[in-house]
């Protein structure tokens, strides 16, 4: 007989088999259509859920699905072959198939003439309005008399009963149906036999298998989470000190005095100067002191801001600076101002029209203070009338320790936020 002659043969063989599996089930075997145009040891899906679900929907009129895999269609005598029935069940939210289980374990199923030598039963595996389970057996047969012969596994009913959901929790369970299988068909030293339906090859991805693999992914994904916190610890243990390093390199500012505190100062400076100054007269550093603080004054109210140098502990306070402390702190400034009396003039000239008379007044008190102590100071020695200079520093005084008290009841000079001065502190 020709090859071509054989293959007919073949497929002729193959049809009545497939017919035959449709009408004891139709529900049998979700695969047999198209597996009885491919050879029983071509290779086939893994039993995975994803590879499963390619099998038709369920519904109340086919609502269970089994089919048979084995890992080989073609047997020694006394070869063990691993045979695998997988069966799809439906449990929706109104009808529930219940197989009836107890009759697929190792110890229940009779698969005469087959001996079998052991098996398992994997966890269910849950995806949608589907639940499958598996049973995994493996065989052997060692008949002599099976020798070059098809030797198949007996007819097997899977009963099971339909539980519909009523409301609530009562349910109302259907009459016994049966789930008729296929029957396997090996040769026993020979090839694939004639009427073989599916194909049926080696399995390795059973249910446990992947449940395993599932356990070792999720512990490789814990162990790369570890090690990335580890990768992060480690890093920010070595930016830590390469931070710091930028960090003394960057120019570092101190918090600026509040203007409050520079006031009060100015003025206390101010009073502690004319009150030596009646009892033992002006001397050239009392005069020194004296117009520095009043320029702060002056430069205050005209809004330009006193100029501050930050200190350290055993810092020397420049000439021409006032030495202001934080109370509480030893953190220490030398402000000072440069501010003349031109500057105060230009400043009143170019007051808003709706500029009150008291601000005005103000800064025409200290543009002729800031005058009288500039002529005390850098005019002839002893040319000064110590009455104007009085006048002068009093005035000064008791507009800077006014202005503080107005600084000490506005709510913006508590909650500002001290910075550094916008110009940088001259180099001396």
């Amino acid at each position: 007989m020709t090859p071509r002659a054989i293959l007919i043969a073949l497929a002729l063989g193959a049809a009545p088999a497939v017919l035959a599996a449709q009408h004891v089930h139709p529900a049998a075997a979700p695969a047999s259509a198209p597996a009885a145009a491919r050879a029983q040891d071509a290779p086939a899906e893994p039993l995975t859920p994803a590879g499963i679900t390619g099998a038709p929907p369920l519904s109340a009129d086919t609502p269970v699905q089994c089919w048979w895999r084995s890992s080989s269609g073609a047997i020694r005598l006394g070869e063990v072959v691993d045979v695998a029935l997988t069966c799809a069940v439906l449990e929706s939210a109104t009808v529930t198939a219940v197989p009836d289980e107890s009759r697929l374990t190792v110890a229940s199923v009779q698969l005469s003439p087959f001996e079998i030598v052991d098996g398992v039963h994997p966890p269910d595996v849950h995806q949608g309005e589907r639940r499958f389970f598996q049973y995994r057996y493996r065989l052997r047969i060692i008949n002599p008399d099976a020798i070059g012969r098809d030797v198949k596994t007996p007819p097997l009913a899977i009963p099971y009963r339909l539980q519909s959901r009523m409301g609530g929790t009562s349910t109302l369970a259907g009459r016994d149906l049966a789930h008729m299988m296929p029957q396997l068909v090996f040769r026993v030293v020979s090839q694939v036999p004639a009427d073989a339906d599916d194909i049926r090859d080696s399995a390795d991805a059973s249910f446990a298998e992947i449940e395993a693999l599932r356990f070792r992914a999720n512990a490789f994904n814990v162990a790369a989470m570890v090690l990335t916190a580890l990768g992060v610890v480690a890093a920010l243990s070595l930016l830590a000190p390469v931070a710091g390093l930028l960090r003394r390199k960057r120019r570092t500012l101190a918090h600026r005095m509040s203007d409050r505190l520079v006031l009060s100062h100015a003025a206390g400076v101010l009073g502690d100067r004319l009150d030596g100054a009646r009892a033992a007269g002006w001397t050239p550093e009392a005069l020194a002191e004296a117009h520095t603080a009043a320029r702060v004054v002056a430069a205050m109210a005209a809004g330009i801001g006193a100029r501050e140098l930050s200190l350290g502990a055993a810092a020397v306070v420049p000439e021409g600076r006032l030495l202001v402390r934080r109370r509480f702190s030893r953190q220490a400034a030398a402000v000072t101002a440069h501010v003349t009396t031109d500057i105060l003039s230009k400043v009143l000239a170019a007051l808003p029209a709706g500029t009150s008379a008291a601000a005005h007044s103000r800064l025409e008190r200290l543009r002729d203070a800031l005058a009288a102590l500039t002529r005390a100071r850098y005019g002839a020695e002893g040319a000064f009338e110590a009455v104007s200079v009085d006048e002068a520093v009093t005035a000064a005084r008791d507009i800077g320790a006014a202005m503080a008290r107005e600084k000490l009841t506005s709510p913006r000079e508590w909650f500002r936020k001290p910075v550094a001065p916008a110009t940088p502190a001259p180099e001396f």
